[in-house]
């Protein structure tokens, strides 16, 4: 997921334990935020450039926004908690992880390498917040000219405000804007593209010229405990109702979702040119003098509703880029040199879906008998791969109540095999003798008990005949 850098974001550490429920409360109600959601090479290096010790001197493990969804989202892969699927997006887990998502379904930033560490949630942690202010980004003014290996797009521009405009809206394929150059005597806007947000600031080489550099991250660290309800529950339970698979995108002014391309053209004076190129394509810019060239962005529709499984969209790109200049040689030698120029791109790719059989390796002939059964095909598309499996998993259940090894578990069966009769015989024999074996040692009892109570009578009875002595 690549988001628009445009808004300031403050990064707070807060340094004392709480579980992962308990860092969230904290984030949603002290800051009105969030969570740390890492979900790119810029904002990993952020925080890894914040944990350093210059700034925060982190010795700990911190809690992110990475979880493993409740039991109600069981069928999910582990999200953020501004609702996007870790799934298919960035990723830094250690080699060895996730562990088991059954017991460990909260996200640690290691202390030492900044890699994700699964935990229990009760765990007691140190943690890391995010808030977006709504506030527009600023830009620093620096001496220097950026090194040249750095990604570049050159625009036309109306003004040093303008060129700001266009940074803080723009993207290069997974990289953000980050900084600008403008020709004020060509009107040009020279934008960069970096991972880096913080890599301009030491890399700016000697020059008469300013760069001015988007800053866009500020840090703080809170030491202070905050109070909020104890939770010390082992999954977590401040999450998303929905969840969102991540893809490379980008969230333009408007709203609406849009996927940078660069264009490479080769141009002459008053020509009309006809391109095509595939969103992401990266391809370096070279025109001849008086003819202007600009980068494209094609408009697709939102990532909600691009199904799960589609392997291209359907892209078209037009636009018409015109601009007026008489001073070639004034510019920079790696730029374009601006005349009165109408181009016109268009692309178009062909929309392709996945069969839901192709999700495994073999011809899966087995599940045919399924297919009267499937969801709508566009249900079907806008489901993970877990849900997938899950509905082949309901399908291919049995009731075991109904099977005939159930039934035969509690009945006999007749066994005409010489073994088994004799099996039974000795059985039958064993089991007779220890029975009378019971009744001999009863039955020697009982005969002399009977001979005692006879004796008895027999002197009680001789007593009564024998008459009585006086004196």
């Amino acid at each position: 997921m690549v988001t628009i850098r445009n808004t300031q974001t403050i990064i707070t550490v807060h340094a004392y334990d709480k579980t992962w429920n308990e860092a969230e409360m904290i984030c949603n109600q002290t800051i009105n935020g969030t969570l740390y959601v890492e979900d790119s090479e810029e904002k990993r290096i952020v925080l890894q450039s914040y944990k350093d010790k210059s700034v925060w001197d982190t010795k700990t493990h911190v809690w992110i926004g990475l979880h493993y969804p409740s039991v109600l989202n069981s069928g999910t892969s582990f999200g953020w908690t501004d609702c996007n699927l870790q799934e298919g997006g960035f990723n830094n887990y250690l080699p060895s992880e996730p562990k088991d998502s059954a017991t460990m379904k909260c996200v640690l930033s290691d202390k030492t390498g900044g890699n994700w560490i699964t935990t229990s949630c009760d765990s007691l942690e140190h943690f890391v917040c995010e808030t977006v202010t709504g506030t527009e980004c600023t830009y620093d003014a620096m001496s220097g000219t950026p090194p040249t290996d750095i990604l570049t797009t050159i625009t036309p521009s109306v003004d040093v405000n303008d060129c700001h405009t266009q940074c803080l809206h723009t993207i290069n394929n997974v990289t953000n804007c980050w900084a600008i150059t403008y020709d004020t005597s060509n009107n040009l806007c020279t934008l960069y593209f970096l991972h880096d947000p913080f890599y301009l600031t030491t890399q700016l080489t000697s020059s008469g010229e300013t760069t001015y550099i988007k800053n866009c991250y500020t840090n703080a660290v809170v030491t202070t405990t905050s109070s909020v309800a104890t939770s010390v529950s082992s999954e977590p339970t401040q999450v998303c109702t929905e969840y969102t698979s991540s893809i490379t995108s980008t969230a333009s002014p408007s709203s609406s979702t849009v996927t940078e391309v660069t264009v490479s053209t080769t141009a002459s004076p008053g020509t009309t040119l006809s391109t095509t190129a595939s969103p992401g394509t990266t391809l370096s810019t070279t025109a001849s003098p008086g003819t202007t060239i600009s980068s494209v962005s094609s408009t697709s529709t939102d990532s909600s509703s691009i199904p799960a499984t589609t392997t291209s969209s359907t892209t078209t790109i037009t636009s018409s880029i015109s601009s007026t200049s008489t001073n070639p040689s004034s510019l920079p030698s790696s730029s374009s040199t601006p005349s009165t120029t109408a181009a016109s791109f268009s692309s178009s790719s062909s929309t392709t879906t996945t069969s839901p059989f192709s999700l495994c390796g073999c011809q899966c002939d087995f599940l045919s008998p399924l297919s009267s059964s499937f969801p709508k095909s566009d249900d079907w598309h806008n489901i993970t791969i877990e849900e997938k499996v899950q509905y082949y998993v309901e399908r291919l259940r049995v009731d075991k109540t109904i099977l005939s090894s159930t039934s035969r578990k509690k009945s006999s069966a007749q066994d005409e095999r010489a073994a088994s009769k004799s099996v039974g015989y000795v059985s039958i024999l064993f089991l007779a003798i220890i029975l009378g074996l019971m009744v001999l040692s009863d039955l020697i009892t009982f005969i002399q008990y009977l001979k005692k109570v006879m004796a008895r009578n027999k002197t009680t009875q001789v007593m009564e005949t024998e008459p009585e002595t006086t004196f």
